[in-house]
């Protein structure tokens, strides 16, 4: 995937397991600038809340 994807993959992994959905992730304070933030700007896009999306 790319140089990161264990980050990624650490917290989705974590959230299939408890069940949350991509909406309960994307409340989650993410620090910035990270790439964790953009995996929440990435969740709330699923439901067009994104700040930052073009």
């Amino acid at each position: 995937m790319g140089e990161r994807e264990t980050d990624m993959l650490g917290e989705l992994t974590a959230a299939c397991e408890l069940g949350i959905t991509a909406e309960q992730l994307g409340e989650v304070i993410h620090p910035h600038p990270t790439l964790a933030e953009a995996m929440m700007e990435a969740l709330h896009d699923v439901h067009k809340q994104c700040v930052h999306s073009m």
